[in-house]
């Protein structure tokens, strides 16, 4: 375990200011180019995930926004520990024999992922809105001032 904490604390080095660490995972990195695992970490903080291994010839340390997440995948293999990767466009970067916590950390970046579709799909729908009550205005149904009402709170949000 003393590993994983000097892993952290370089980890935290890259951390921004004000950043909050939400989750951390241990475990091991997917065979390299040499067929050698590492020790990594991942952190998922309230701006992002950042992946964190140490080798023989260096640090590797990969930081993910959460914005730039395409889905994060989580398997029991219960006799090893959990498997989670996070996929980044066609990139894949994933962590073996995660002993605790897997299920929190995926909740935790697919909430963040989930919030990040959701205020921009929110953001979309605003535009139609504003068209919906354009056509309940020119029908009858709504009044010039409400319809002025509506559309500026709807241009509030966006």
């Amino acid at each position: 375990m003393p590993l994983y904490k000097s892993l952290l604390n370089e980890a935290r080095k890259h951390l921004e200011q004000e950043e909050k660490v939400l989750s951390v995972l241990n475990g091991t990195s997917e065979k390299g180019a040499l067929g050698r695992q590492h020790p990594a970490i991942y952190i998922a903080t309230d701006r992002r995930v950042i992946f964190y291994m140490s080798k023989l010839f260096g640090d590797k340390l990969q930081m993910f926004s959460y914005s730039d997440i395409s889905s994060i995948e989580l398997k029991n293999t219960y006799m090893f520990g959990d498997n989670i990767s996070i996929f980044v466009g066609k990139k894949k970067c994933t962590m073996k024999f995660i002993q605790e916590n897997a299920e929190q950390f995926t909740q935790i970046v697919e909430q963040k992922i989930g919030k990040l579709i959701n205020s921009v799909n929110s953001i979309i729908d605003i535009p139609d809105q504003i068209q919906k009550l354009s056509e309940l205005r020119d029908k009858g149904i709504l009044t010039e001032e409400e319809f002025t009402s509506k559309k500026q709170e709807l241009l509030m949000k966006m």
